[in-house]
């Protein structure tokens, strides 16, 4: 398989989602390539200020009755 910055392999591969297979292999193309690399590298940054972001959320607003009223239908 050809990897390239764009592959979705590559964010399957920071979420370790791979099989042991495809991660060995996914590891050997990054290994070979400072710009898959930094994909990863990116992916990764993105990942954790995903999850850092989804274990605080905000509160969310309550519904005004209006806003309820138009929801029902």
């Amino acid at each position: 398989m050809k990897i390239t910055p764009d592959s979705p392999e590559l964010t399957a591969f920071v979420l370790g989602e791979l099989s042991p297979d495809q991660r060995a292999e996914v590891e050997a193309a990054v290994a070979a390539s400072p710009e898959l690399a930094e994909e990863v590298a990116a992916l990764g940054r993105t990942a954790r200020s995903m999850e850092a972001w989804m274990a605080s959320p905000e509160p969310v607003p309550a519904l005004d009755p209006a806003q309820i009223g138009r929801a029902h239908v």
